[in-house]
């Protein structure tokens, strides 16, 4: 299985390369496994390979979100089925032909829904919803009300778009 892979710490581009490792481990009771389709990159994957490795590492698979198909499953997931499309955050390794995650980590999606808004559906909307917390945080450190005025820089983007709504 081709898989993206770092083993020292330095700009995604000199450090991170691709490799065949072993397949995704069969799933075990709650989990899933998912033949990616499409896995985004983000600041926070690049993040991860300027910031190195965990002590004792011998390397790490890169990525954290994608969107694919259940390939197989463990016991015990009641919500999905071998052959739905989902999305799936966070998926450590994501940057790989397949993964094995906790079921509770994906979300079917909807044939209208393509590959490409799939895999950044769930980091945009737990961002938007980090976002607006650290607002409501703040807005009541400093006693303002809760309808104060927001202003959204880059408002286009998809955070900015979940944000507004």
């Amino acid at each position: 299985m081709k898989s993206v892979v770092h083993y020292r710490a330095g700009d995604a581009a000199a450090v991170a390369h691709i490799e065949d490792l072993p397949e995704a481990p069969v799933p075990r009771a709650g989990e899933i496994h998912v033949r990616v389709s499409i896995s985004p990159v983000h600041r926070g994957d690049l993040v991860a390979t300027e910031t190195g490795l965990p002590d004792g590492s011998a390397g790490r698979r890169l990525g954290t979100e994608a969107a694919g198909v259940v390939t197989a499953m463990g016991p015990s997931v009641p919500a999905l089925r071998v052959g739905d499309r989902v999305a799936v955050f966070p998926a450590p390794g994501a940057w790989s032909e397949h993964i094995t995650v906790p079921a509770e980590a994906a979300v079917a999606v909807p044939d209208s829904l393509s590959d490409e808004t799939a895999s950044a559906l769930l980091v945009n909307t737990i961002t938007s919803r980090d976002v607006l917390r650290a607002v409501d945080e703040r807005r009541a450190a400093a006693a303002a009300p809760s309808d104060s005025p927001l202003l959204v820089s880059g408002a286009a983007s998809a955070v900015g778009k979940l944000i507004v709504q």
